[in-house]
This record gives structure tokens, C-alpha cells and sequence, in this order.
């Protein structure tokens, strides 16, 4: 009989990473991990409205596009060119999101303000005869490269004393100050002097002819506008003015005459003398 020898064999498990790097070096290339990226952003400075578009474009050293976001009165494009619309707090963001090789980058943030720009007003002085109507001033206002606006503007008005007038009305001299509204992106503000005078009126004096009996005559006087208050002055001969006398009464105390009592008229009283009653020629003033 033929003796058969056994060969003895050994197995061996590979570990973990051994076997990991057994797959690694059987992959076509190699792995390379994400790096990380940093935006660099412009420092933007407070400034004026009005001012042009500017560019505020970042770049990540990368070399990938960086995008933008932007919060307050402006708006800025995909390329980073930043307009301004009006005056406030402005807030400018950067972004760049990464891809197969890099890491988003930490956003940047660019804050800065705008200020509103100052505007010319004029306010030119007007004198106007009185009609019974208010009056006003009609302001107007510029830029600074001298463009009109159209701002909203408020005109408040104060007599000779210092009071505040609504609406300038009756004969006067009042100060006015014009000024642009607050929540404009312009500011600016301007006084003015308006003046109120007397109106021209017509006067028309009739019933200057009367036949004398004692009594106190009076002309007839008519203004145009109508209703006006007129003072009438007679003047002539031996005409004189004279107010009203009130009658007296005897009290407790006077010596009393005959048939007289306390409470009795002790003289009597006298009506005013403001026309003429006596006959004669008469110069009238009103």
C-alpha cells in the first residue's frame, strides 16, 4: 500500500486597513480631500445719495464666482455693481457656495450708510394786496448740480408776533419757512417774507343836502367791497363833538329842593353829538 503525506496550508485574513488601502490603490487616480476657500470683499464707505453705481465685486481665492445679497435702499447685480436708491443703512453680503474641490467659504458681510444729499430751496419774498383770501409763497428747490426736484415740502407760516398762521389771510407781514420733507433722500430749507397790504376800496358819501329842524343830520356812506367799518368826521361852523351825558338822580345826603325826593332826576341826560344840527356848509371825511 502507497502512504499518502498531508500537506498543512495557512489562512490569513487581512485587517481593516490594510484592506482599505488595498481599494484605494486599485482605483483608477487618486482621492483628493475639499479644501477650504476665503471671499475677499471691498471695504464700502459711508456715503451721499446721488452718488453713481459702483462696483463692489469680490473675488475667493478660489478663483470661484462669488454671488451677492444686499439688504436696505440699494440693489447690486450678479457682477457686484451696487446701485443706490435712497438714503438709510445699507447691508451688502458675499457668498460663495463651493463645489467638488472646495468648501463654501464663510460669508462676508459689508455694512455702510447713506446719507441724503443736500438741496438749494429758494423762497422769494411776495407782497399782495389783501382780498380776503389766504395767500402764500411758492417754494422751489434744486440739486446740487442745480436739476429741479419735486420733493414733498411743507411751507409754515408766523405773524409780526411770533404765532403760527395757517393760512395768511387779513393785512400783515409774515414769515415763511419752507422745508423738505424728513423722510426725503434730500434735505434743505429756506424763509421768505410775505406781505399782506391794505386793498384800494371805494367810497361813495350821499345825503349830504338836508333841510334844517334841530335834529343831527347825517351823511350816507357806501363802500365797495361792501360791509366795510367806516369813521365819519364832520368838521364846520360850530359843530363839535360831544359824547353822551347820563342822566343823575338825587341820593341820601344832597340837599334836596322843594318837591324833590332821593331816586328823583337831579339833571337830566344828554344824547352825543357826533353829526351837525345847525344850519351851515359842513366838510365830511371818511
Amino acid at each position: 500500500m502507497k502512504k499518502i503525506t498531508a500537506t498543512k496550508i495557512k489562512r490569513y485574513t487581512a485587517g481593516p486597513l490594510a484592506f482599505l488601502a488595498a481599494m484605494i490603490f486599485s482605483l483608477p487616480g487618486s482621492i483628493q480631500a475639499q479644501q477650504t476657500q476665503q471671499i475677499t470683499a471691498p471695504s464700502i464707505d459711508d456715503l451721499t445719495y446721488g452718488v453713481a453705481p459702483f462696483s463692489v465685486a469680490a473675488t475667493s481665492c478660489s478663483g470661484l464666482t462669488v454671488s451677492y445679497g444686499i439688504a436696505g435702499p440699494a440693489t447690486v447685480g450678479s457682477d457686484g455693481l451696487l446701485t443706490v436708491l435712497g438714503k438709510g443703512s445699507v447691508t451688502v453680503f458675499f457668498f460663495q457656495d463651493g463645489d467638488a474641490d472646495y468648501f463654501p467659504a464663510a460669508p462676508k458681510v459689508e455694512s455702510f450708510t447713506v446719507n441724503g444729499a443736500s438741496a438749494t430751496v429758494t423762497l422769494a419774498d411776495a407782497s399782495v394786496a389783501y382780498d380776503g383770501t389766504g395767500q402764500s409763497l411758492t417754494p422751489t428747490q434744486a440739486d446740487s448740480a442745480d436739476a429741479p426736484l419735486n420733493e414733498s415740502i411743507t411751507v409754515a407760516y408766523t405773524d409780526a408776533a411770533g404765532a403760527a398762521v395757517a393760512s395768511p389771510t387779513n393785512v400783515g407781514v409774515y414769515t415763511a419757512t419752507a422745508t423738505i420733507s424728513s423722510d426725503s433722500n434730500y434735505s434743505g430749507s429756506a424763509t421768505g417774507t410775505l406781505t399782506i397790504t391794505s386793498a384800494a376800496a371805494t367810497v361813495t358819501i350821499s345825503g349830504n343836502s338836508h333841510s334844517h329842524d334841530g335834529s343831527q343830520k347825517e351823511v350816507t356812506v357806501e363802500t365797495v367791497p361792501a360791509g366795510l367799518t367806516t369813521t365819519i368826521t364832520y368838521s364846520g361852523g360850530s359843530f363839535a363833538l360831544k359824547d353822551a351825558v347820563a342822566a343823575t338822580y338825587y341820593v341820601e345826603g344832597d340837599v334836596l329842593p322843594e318837591g324833590k325826593s332821593v331816586g328823583d332826576e337831579k339833571t337830566a341826560a344828554e344824547s352825543a353829538v357826533t353829526s351837525p344840527s345847525d344850519a351851515g356848509d359842513y366838510a365830511v371825511s371818511v
